[in-house]
């Protein structure tokens, strides 16, 4: 058995109480032959804790966004809540959007098995997202500033906010282990502007597009679409090198815009959650965004989140953020925490 077993064990049975799992549900667990089966052991049993008779599936890794066999897509469309520790993401790819279609709740889990271990979902800061849930959920008008240079203005109109904690406990909710963050996709041609990159740049696929940019990039969108990326730097050459790959104009259109709470962060070791959620860091990704939770417009071979450090957030008019820390009127700063019950 792997040392690392009893603290898998103990993270998972946490998030599995957290998803509230109940003895009479349907429970899978889909994995991938990169997967350590530490970790899928740690979850299955923690289901069974819970009074369940997981399935496990278990398939060959694929490249990101790439569907799992129909067998396995069939196991997911009939659970209750999918526990997905693939070793790639495929939550833009159509098996994800039948499986969460369904009404199964998924709950993925990408990172590696000493994240979960250290980083489980915290209520030291999952206190944040009901309250921004209830913040943004009159908003629309998005307005991103920057020191840098960043100006990008966004309408979401009707689409949904969609609050992630790391817990899914609501039927067709879609939730990421470790991740504290809130998304909306915004009507495409909406966005306009420039964005001056300056965080994490989370560009599926190779370990080589995983990374801190060191010297800001410039991004320019029209119409929703990105028009230029400064190549004068190799960070801006790592992302035009990224986003040719695929060949799809898709790949250029914005997915969605939002912003973090969770300050676990450290620039040296990849953690998706971590990296995509952090504190005050402003999200603007770009690809596909056709998932119920978002209600986007369109598919694509690519998807990337990238991360703006320092920015300055506002919602119709309400400053959410300033230079990267969040307001009193935001109600999200830590000394705003409501008391414990």
């Amino acid at each position: 058995m792997d040392v690392a077993f009893p603290e898998l064990f103990r993270a998972a049975l946490h998030v599995v109480r957290g998803c509230e799992v109940k003895p009479d549900e349907k429970v899978v667990i889909y994995s991938d032959s990169e997967r350590n089966p530490a970790v899928v052991e740690a979850f299955h049993a923690a289901a069974v804790a819970a009074g369940t008779d997981p399935v496990v599936v278990r398939a060959l890794s694929r490249f990101p966004e790439t569907s799992p066999p129909s067998p396995a897509v069939k196991a997911c469309v009939d659970a209750d809540i999918l526990f997905e520790l693939s070793s790639n993401d495929w939550l833009y790819s159509p098996a994800m959007l039948e499986v969460l279609g369904s009404g199964t709740r998924i709950l993925m889990a990408l990172l590696p098995e000493r994240s979960i271990i250290d980083r489980p979902p915290d209520d030291r800061y999952t206190w944040r997202v009901p309250v921004a849930e209830r913040l943004v959920t009159d908003k629309t008008h998005i307005k991103i500033t920057s020191p840098l240079g960043t100006e990008l203005y966004a309408d979401r109109r009707d689409r949904p906010w969609h609050g992630q904690s790391g817990y899914a406990a609501r039927p067709g909710h879609f939730d990421l282990y470790g991740t504290c963050m809130i998304n909306c996709a915004p009507i495409e041609e909406s966005v306009e502007g420039v964005v001056f990159y300056n965080g994490p740049m989370i560009l599926y696929g190779n370990p080589e597009y995983l990374y801190v940019i060191q010297e800001p990039v410039r991004t320019v969108v029209e119409a929703g679409r990105i028009t230029t990326i400064d190549t004068s730097t190799e960070d801006g050459r790592k992302f035009d090198r990224w986003i040719k790959q695929f060949d799809d104009p898709n790949a250029y259109v914005v997915a969605h815009i939002g912003f973090g709470f969770d300050p676990r962060f450290d620039p040296d070791h990849f953690d998706l959650a971590a990296w995509e959620s952090v504190e005050g860091g402003v999200l603007v990704a770009f690809g596909a965004n056709n998932t119920p939770t978002l209600k986007g417009s369109h598919a694509s071979k690519g998807h990337m989140d990238g991360i703006l450090f320092g920015a300055t957030l506002e919602l119709d008019g309400v400053r959410i953020l300033t230079d990267g820390q969040f307001t009193a009127e935001s109600g999200l700063r830590q000394s705003d925490r409501p008391a414990a019950s």
